[in-house]
C-alpha cells in the first residue's frame, strides 16, 4: 500500500498513470544529478507498452525489477518512514518472506 500511496502522491493529475513530467519529478527527486536523457531511457524502459503514460502495474514492475531503484534510491524516491528507513538498512533474514 506504500508503493500505491507514493505513486498516487507523484501523479499530479490523477489520471492513475506517471507521465514523463511525473516521473522526472520523482527521480529528481532522489538522484538530482539525472540528466534528461537518462530519464527518457529509463521511462521507456519503464513504459512497456509505449503509450507514454505509466501505469501502476508497469510502475510496481519498475520497482521490484533488477533494474529498479536500489534500495538507497528507493529510500530518496519514496521518502519511507523512520521505520522503513530502518528496514531498509536492515539486511533481510535468510529464509524471509517479501511481500509486493
Amino acid at each position: 500500500d506504500r508503493i500505491k500511496d507514493r505513486f498516487a502522491k507523484f501523479d499530479v493529475n490523477r489520471d492513475g498513470t506517471l507521465s514523463r513530467a511525473e516521473l522526472t519529478q520523482l527521480l529528481r527527486r532522489g538522484r538530482p544529478e539525472l540528466s534528461e536523457l537518462e530519464i527518457n531511457r529509463l521511462f521507456e524502459g519503464v513504459d512497456k507498452n509505449g503509450d507514454d503514460r505509466i501505469t501502476f502495474s508497469e510502475f510496481v514492475d519498475w520497482v521490484y525489477s533488477s533494474d529498479g531503484p536500489s534500495a538507497e534510491d528507493a529510500a530518496k524516491y519514496f521518502t519511507p518512514t523512520p521505520m522503513a528507513k530502518k528496514a531498509v538498512a536492515r539486511p533481510l533474514r535468510k529464509g524471509a518472506r517479501t511481500s509486493r
